[in-house]
């Protein structure tokens, strides 16, 4: 039988990973959502646990986080879950980032990934096969 887990949904995580000091901590994506909250809260396993806020108490149950960044990882801790193991910081920062998608091969075929501003406005003068072009940050999320 699979342990009961305690559930944090840190939507937001690229904001720890990329903001640091300035991140609003890893309850605030579902607190800003409320009718979000309820969704997903329903679509745990009966008898898992969704944290909301950072007094919300998950004694002796596995900890898991949607994204396991430090301060997700704490609140875990602090709730009393047990966290699941998880990589380091440096490596989120990594995959959280399109060029990593790029370096796998894992894009839309004509993706570029441009790391400059001189590069990107010399890709945008090329023709495409739509006419069209999509820009997107390096790393984001939507929401």
């Amino acid at each position: 039988m699979t342990p009961r887990r305690a559930w944090l949904l840190n939507l937001d995580a690229e904001e720890e990973i990329f903001r640091g000091s300035t991140y609003r901590g890893p309850f605030r994506a579902l607190a800003d959502r409320p009718s979000l909250a309820e969704r997903l809260g329903g679509l745990l396993p009966e008898g898992d646990v969704l944290l909301r806020e950072p007094r919300d108490r998950a004694e002796g149950l596995v900890g898991v986080a949607w994204s396991p960044t430090p301060l997700a990882l704490a609140a875990l801790s602090a709730s009393g879950a047990s966290p699941s193991p998880a990589p380091l910081p440096a490596a989120l920062r990594r995959t959280m980032s399109r060029r990593f998608c790029e370096e796998v091969g894992l894009t839309l075929p004509g993706a570029v990934f441009a790391v400059d501003v001189p590069t990107a406005l010399g890709l945008l003068r090329q023709p495409t096969p739509s006419g069209r072009w999509l820009l997107r940050r390096s790393w984001g999320f939507a929401g």
